[in-house]
């Protein structure tokens, strides 16, 4: 009977809060809780209502006690919890009222965070805590270029899913950042990852997931991932490396040194060459402090240019020798925002190039300096610039060599004009035919003079181009001189050989018709000969440039200067006779001086004999006077006329032949009381040979 009463009880009690649940209804309004409670209630007393029935059935077994019991149990509890809630909410309508403002509240915000995540450029993706997603905002569909059921059907069934790690290689769906953060409970920033499209196209997003973690719990109940595209930062990104890995693969080819800092001093490259110059490991080298690293540069010279590019943020050029290394180094310093650069290479063997160079220079100068002749070296280019030009120029032109470097005066000016035109138009062949040059030129010098001067010069090409004009001049004027000396003295040789030849044979025909026997005709001969062998002896000893006159008259009257005893008597002035006037003017005078010896002046002791000469122009006069007074002072009786050489003879016949024939001069002569007068006039402008006055 127990058992049947507590049975009944139970059912009353669930059907009771059933009604009370419409109060539930009443204040939820629309809420679906209140009436749930009440159909449920409603329900389990219905279950439990044909046991009822059977209890007070006669003749039906009684329900067990323990199912009764049961039921009792949970009609009170569900009871009680419908009446509490009843209660709870039947207290009044501000307790209501403050349960719908909640409701709305909440209401709004679900809202907005809808709303928000619908407006986020930011891709979005809610993920609940068994890593299905919950929701996915239109901004992660454009990203992902799908829906938001085909993400969720994604996130059960993965295997369609490609994926790429930050550095290209294939990645396992499980390690997304949001399950990842599932998993650990921690948030995970910047993870970049490539997420394949149903197009085919890969999109780089760049994301952040934070864990939703309730107050208490250990674990999250969800994940939030937001995205951003990073697929052109990351092409960008790409291509930059790509830029580095060039610029290094060039840095790495150069054979110049290459090395960078940063603002700290820290080094960011350096590459193949710079190491080896500097006598490091490159890979040593990497990110170490500059100063640390390369210590020898601390306190020199390049670690102040170093200093100056990074503080002055200027361009630094230098060439320095240091001695750590015994190098000689040029490059360039080149400030940039991030830090500075540095540009260099060894110019160890330029260096000892160019002061071989310059050894070559000083050497060629001090040759140059040393040597008898004019060395120059210009400009190709019309005008010819003078570039250098020995001392010895000034002996050469009279004029300082800085006035031809300066352009204050050209060789094209001091050239005779009739040679100037062939000089320009060998050295035009000459370089164009690239082939060296001689030429014989006449070039003024400042005092008015012309000077012989054999010109040599080459031009000096590098490859096609014509790079400078070099040569040299050589005073030849003293060699032409002797040159035309023994052409002239050949000549000279030559005629007077014949001349000589010609007169002997003359002299030896006339002398031997008019000489009375052997012994006259010797002496008068050997005489001749004589004379004649003396002038030229005179004329050989200047190299047959001529004999002064004072001399052929030495030479003439020298045997009997002794015997006379101071009555022969000189005075003219000194100069020098033509070696074609020498020897037929010797000869003359030594036929004047035997016949003065013989029958003249010179024949007896009262006898005087004066000989005067001068210049008349370009001529030449010469007068030789016999006087005799005899010892009473009364005038002495001269010989017959044949006997004289100016009153006819022999003797007049050799000086008409010598003078007006061979000379082309006069002969004058008068024999009066006191004596002989003869005159001879010589013009020896046509005689000379260079055609000139007389000196």
């Amino acid at each position: 009977m127990l058992a049947n009463a507590l049975l009944t009880l139970s059912v009353a009690l669930l059907f009771l809060g059933s009604f009370k649940s419409l109060k539930v209804i009443q204040i939820f309004g629309r809420r679906r809780g209140g009436l749930c409670l009440g159909i449920g209630m409603a329900g389990a007393g219905l279950f439990f209502l044909p046991d009822v029935w059977r209890v007070w059935q006669p003749g039906e077994e009684p329900i067990a006690l323990g199912r009764a019991a049961i039921g009792l149990f949970m009609s009170l509890c569900l009871y009680r919890g419908i009446s509490h809630l009843a209660r709870q909410f039947h207290a009044g309508p501000d307790s209501a009222e403050a349960l719908r403002s909640v409701e709305d509240a909440l209401e709004e915000s679900e809202s907005r965070y809808r709303s928000m995540l619908a407006a986020m450029t930011e891709g979005a993706i809610l993920r609940d805590g068994e890593g299905r997603v919950l929701a996915v905002n239109a901004a992660a569909e454009r990203l992902l270029g799908r829906r938001g059921e085909e993400l969720k059907r994604l996130a059960e069934d993965p295997s369609e899913e490609r994926l790429l790690a930050a550095d290209g290689s294939e990645m396992d769906p499980r390690d997304l950042p949001s399950l990842v953060t599932l998993r650990t409970g921690k948030p995970i920033r910047d993870f970049t990852i490539g997420v394949g499209r149903p197009d085919g196209q890969f999109v780089w997003l760049k994301i952040n997931s934070t864990p939703l973690i309730r107050r208490g719990a250990a674990r999250p109940h969800g994940a939030m991932a937001t995205m951003t595209d990073v697929t052109e930062a990351r092409h960008i990104e790409e291509e930059l490396r790509r830029s580095h890995e060039r610029t290094a693969a060039i840095l790495e080819s150069i054979t110049d040194g290459f090395l960078s800092v940063d603002r700290q001093w820290q080094l960011e490259f350096v590459n193949s060459s710079a190491a080896v110059m500097l006598g490091v490991h490159a890979e040593d080298l990497h990110g170490k402090d500059l100063w640390e690293a390369l210590p020898d540069i601390r306190g020199s010279s390049l670690g102040a240019h170093f200093r100056a590019a990074m503080d002055n943020d200027e361009v630094v050029h230098f060439e320095e020798y240091f001695e750590s290394g015994a190098e000689w180094f040029a490059g360039t310093v080149y400030p940039f925002e991030g830090g500075i650069s540095l540009y260099f290479r060894s110019v160890t063997d330029e260096q000892k190039a160019r002061q071989a160079l310059s050894d070559s220079e000083d050497r060629f100068r001090t040759l140059a300096e040393n040597v008898p002749v004019v060395v120059f070296l210009c400009d190709p280019s019309p005008g010819y610039r003078i570039l250098f030009l020995s001392e010895a120029v000034f002996k050469l032109t009279g004029r300082p060599r800085q006035d031809f470097l300066a352009g204050d005066i050209s060789f094209e000016e001091l050239y005779h004009e009739d040679d100037l035109p062939s000089v320009l138009a060998e050295v035009d062949a000459a370089l164009a035919e690239r082939r060296s040059y001689s030429l014989t030129v006449r070039i003024r010098h400042m005092d008015g003079t012309w000077r012989w001067v054999e010109e040599i010069g080459v031009g000096v090409f590098r490859e096609d181009q014509l790079l400078y004009l070099e040569g040299y001049f050589v005073d030849v004027t003293e060699r032409r001189r002797v040159h035309e000396r023994q052409s002239l003295m050949m000549a000279e040789l030559d005629h007077r050989v014949k001349n000589n030849i010609s007169t002997i044979m003359a002299l030896s025909q006339q002398t031997l018709a008019r000489s009375m026997n052997l012994t006259e005709f010797s002496d008068s001969f050997m005489g001749r000969i004589g004379a004649m062998a003396r002038t030229h002896e005179a004329l050989a000893a200047t190299r047959w440039d001529g004999v002064v006159l004072r001399d052929v008259l030495r030479l003439t009257l020298g045997p009997y200067v002794g015997l006379v005893d101071g009555r022969i008597e000189s005075e003219g002035e000194d100069f020098s006779l033509p070696a074609a006037a020498a020897a037929p003017i010797g000869l003359a005078l030594h036929e004047l001086t035997t016949n003065a010896v013989k029958y003249g002046a010179l024949s007896r002791e009262s006898g005087r004999l004066h000989i005067q000469w001068r210049r008349e122009g370009d001529d030449v006069l010469v007068t030789w006077t016999e006087r005799d007074t005899g010892a009473n002072g009364r005038p002495v009786p001269q010989p017959a006329s044949h006997e004289r050489p100016c009153a006819g003879g022999l003797g007049m016949t050799l000086l008409r032949g010598l003078i007006e024939y061979e000379l082309g001069g006069t002969v004058r002569h008068e024999l009066t009381p006191e004596g002989l007068t003869c005159e001879l006039r010589i013009g020896l402008v046509d005689l000379r040979d260079d055609g000139g006055r007389l000196p």
